[in-house]
């Protein structure tokens, strides 16, 4: 009983109202329209990309001469492929403009050349990182919404709750019965028990999304819940390592009890492209 007390204690309501107030506007932003989810996960976009770059220029002998400088520029082209990529699948333009995202990501080596940077390798690396990683699953997302043919939001807000209902029950889990630790290098609190116990959730609920939307089958959801706790714990952890490498606890703290964008979607910006993948070779 002490360590399912321990999960109530003084910042749970804090937590409660920010997770309260975070999936309504999640949800009024996904359902109204194509239009809204757009500009949520391209605001989203660039908050991540912005925590990114703070927790980046905190490793050793990593700082660029012009951070807000550098900052701006990794937002403005991550947002450009954020929008390149949401456009085709809105068919404001056409798929072949898609090319245009391999030029953009070779900016950043020239802006490197010009930069004056102490350590250019590492800052070439860390910014098409925080693309790959961040920009290009959140312009998935939209995709994904479509990829019947018919905007579903629904299936999206699916797999969004897969993702985070593996972590929600894995962190409480974990806490009430973990003993086995499942990456003590990174991440010592988790554990074996809770990532069975976010499976055991996410599967469950893959079955409650088969009856409420019957036209994925409950193969179709467990598999695609399956891929959301193997690839979203793993995207976890990678966040994980990255904190740790710099010493902090959160990207961020625009989510009162819950850190930043980063600490949020870590596991979903990880995972969406795996499901994405299957998603669109099982519709091919």
């Amino acid at each position: 009983m002490a360590k399912l007390d321990a999960l109530f204690n003084k910042t749970f309501a804090t937590r409660v109202t920010t997770a309260v107030i975070f999936v309504s506007i999640m949800i009024i932003g996904i359902m109204v329209s194509p239009y809204t989810l757009w500009i949520l996960f391209g605001l989203i976009n660039i908050v991540s990309l912005m925590e990114f770059q703070k927790i980046a220029v905190a490793l050793p002998g990593n700082k660029p001469n012009h951070s807000n400088k550098e900052t701006f520029v990794v937002c403005t082209l991550g947002t450009a492929i954020y929008f390149i990529i949401t456009a085709v699948a809105l068919s404001w333009i056409g798929f072949q403009y898609l090319i245009l995202i391999l030029p953009i990501l070779f900016l950043l080596f020239i802006y490197a050349l010009y930069s004056h940077s102490e350590s250019p390798l590492s800052r070439m690396s860390l910014n098409i990182t925080s693309i790959l990683w961040i920009s290009i699953p959140t312009a998935l997302s939209l995709p994904i919404a479509l990829i019947d043919g018919t905007f579903s939001p629904l299936k999206l807000i699916g797999i969004i709750l897969l993702v985070w209902i593996s972590d929600s029950f894995a962190y409480i889990v974990g806490s009430m019965i973990g003993k086995t630790p499942l990456f003590k290098r990174v991440s010592p609190k988790k554990t074996w028990e809770g990532s069975a116990g976010g499976m055991v959730a996410s599967l469950i609920l893959a079955f409650i999304l088969s009856l409420i939307m019957p036209d994925w089958s409950f193969a179709k959801w467990a598999f695609v819940a399956v891929l959301a706790v193997f690839f979203g714990t793993t995207g976890d952890l990678i966040e994980s390592l990255l904190k740790r490498s710099v010493n902090i606890k959160d990207s961020g703290t625009i989510l009162p009890g819950h850190g930043g964008f980063l600490d949020r979607f870590d596991a979903y910006y990880f995972s969406i492209p795996f499901i994405y993948t299957y998603l669109y070779l099982i519709n091919f």
